[in-house]
């Protein structure tokens, strides 16, 4: 095999990485969390970079880390966001008359289900961990006695049948 390229998984040799590709790479996708900027950014395609990663720990261990970072970014940003606010502009008859400061509730609705979730979490169908549920389908008459497909989702054994159809 030639100096410079990789074993794939095929067998087939593929384009290998400089230390100093290799780190742009990392450093790229810690930045912007997109893998096909990443990979132009080293002059490699998507698909190539999916491969490395499959193929070689090491690497995927610090595509995970650089990951984490982009997101640990993004999570900094829309925190800043929801509690410091940003500034919109404001105008008067075509006029910047100032700014005002607005926050995102969407954004601290979303930071206190992620960081909180056994308070903030949407309520909904919570079964102790190890419960069973069982989905039944059924046929079954609607309100103009046309065939239609039911569904029961519950815990334990089916008592109420709910329409998935129109």
């Amino acid at each position: 095999m030639s100096k410079g390229y990789v074993k794939t998984s095929n067998g087939a040799c593929s384009p290998g990485m400089s230390p100093k590709l290799r780190a742009l790479f990392f450093k790229t996708l810690a930045e912007s969390c997109n893998v096909t900027m990443s990979a132009r950014a080293i002059g490699m395609s998507r698909s190539h970079m999916h491969t490395l990663r499959r193929n070689d720990k090491t690497f995927a261990k610090e595509w995970d880390d650089a990951m984490q970072q982009a997101t640990d970014a993004l999570e900094h940003t829309a925190r800043k966001r929801a509690m410091e606010g940003y500034k919109r502009p404001v105008f008067q008859r075509g006029e910047l008359v100032g700014h005002e400061i607005c926050y995102s509730d969407a954004l601290t609705i979303a930071l206190l289900k992620a960081h909180r979730p056994e308070k903030f979490r949407d309520k909904g169908f919570d079964l102790p961990p190890g419960s069973e549920i069982v989905i039944s389908l059924k046929t079954g008459k609607d309100d103009d006695s046309k065939e239609v497909g039911l569904i029961d989702v519950t815990p334990g054994a089916p008592e109420k049948a709910e329409s998935v159809t129109d």
